[in-house]
């Protein structure tokens, strides 16, 4: 095995170990007991394995891997956009590069990473928005450092810059019941992704709290079987109804109104509905949505800060970055103790 080839998965392998604990340990990052730590370096200089800051003195590429699902864009997600370039602008002010890669549904499915992470041509990949479990798998076995940005997996572990998506769905069912909402449903699929999951669990966190009325048929599914990306333009509505529905995004929001609307629903006259995010969706149609903004510009920010202490073997380096976002009030939420809409 040559030793300029040597990468951390190849002392991962001859270890037993996975990819992050090699990360973690060459970092002197908890979770790795010192006794492996010793092993890990031991071998990686054994190997003659060139860490980070061995790089410092000019062989480091300085240059970030962003890669985003083609999906997002081709949905309109626009916030994605909006952090990708945050981010080349902080790291151009910083002295660094980016390398973007739109991944086709296609090559997420089959883990095909792009030849510049196999060719460890960038120093870190930033992950923009969920990519499936196989493709993760196969960032991660790359070696390379990872930063996934608005998302986390328990699966493929990683540090992660994401709203508090938890929190703020919760602040925003908490508001619906105080403006008089008792029956309170939630629309995204808990299964699809970890942020979506978080979301239901700040609002299932105010449905304990207040001890609110539950059913399971409240909770509608909003994407679409195959690809697991797209929101559904149909929804399975439950025969009792409840009078206000937290939705797990804008886009799933906007759709969701227009299928109430078909179904006879005034909203918000019958039905009051939020979204997430405050992207283009959230005002493309009538009514307009009370939602949650998020801060692309901060979220970015915190992901280039994030990510060049990672790159750099940072040892105080939290798991998880959140980022709060605030509430948006427009039309299509109507109190019921007033009867007026917020």
């Amino acid at each position: 095995m040559s030793k300029k080839g040597i990468k951390m998965k190849d002392i991962a392998n001859m270890l037993g170990v996975s990819t992050v604990t090699v990360s973690k340990a060459l970092a002197d990052k908890d979770g790795v007991s010192e006794e492996l730590k010793k092993k890990i370096k031991e071998t990686a200089r054994e190997l003659g394995y060139r860490n980070r800051d061995s790089m410092r003195s000019g062989s480091a590429t300085n240059t970030v891997g962003i890669l985003v699902a083609d999906h997002f864009v081709a949905s309109g997600q626009s916030f994605y956009w909006d952090i990708y370039q945050s981010i080349v602008k902080s790291l151009r002010q910083r002295g660094y590069y980016a390398m973007l890669e739109m991944i086709s549904v296609k090559d997420e499915q089959e883990g095909n990473i792009p030849a510049f992470v196999r060719e460890e041509k960038v120093d870190i990949i930033f992950v923009l928005g969920w990519l499936g479990r196989t493709y993760l798998r196969a960032l991660d076995a790359a070696g390379l450092p990872l930063l996934y940005v608005d998302f986390y997996s328990k699966a493929n572990r990683a540090t992660a810059v994401i709203a508090d998506m938890l929190y703020d769905t919760y602040q925003m069912t908490e508001y619906l019941y105080s403006i008089g909402h008792r029956r309170i449903g939630f629309v995204g699929s808990i299964h699809a992704t970890s942020d979506i999951e978080d979301r239901y669990l700040g609002y299932y966190k105010s449905v304990i709290r207040r001890r609110l009325p539950y059913q399971e048929d409240w909770v509608l599914e909003d994407r679409d079987e195959v690809s697991g990306t797209m929101p559904k333009r149909v929804f399975q509505l439950p025969e009792n109804m409840p009078t206000a529905f937290v939705c797990n995004n804008d886009e799933t929001a906007y759709y969701f109104i227009h299928y109430l609307e078909s179904q006879g629903f005034r909203v918000p006259e019958d039905v009051s509905v939020t979204g997430f995010y405050d992207n283009k969706f959230a005002t493309a149609g009538t009514p307009a949505i009370t939602t949650i903004r998020v801060d692309a510009h901060r979220i970015a920010e915190s992901a280039v800060n994030a990510g060049l202490r990672l790159m750099w073997g940072s040892e105080s380096l939290p798991d998880m970055v959140l980022v709060r976002g605030e509430m948006v009030m427009r039309d299509s939420v109507q109190s019921l103790e007033t009867g007026e809409g917020n």
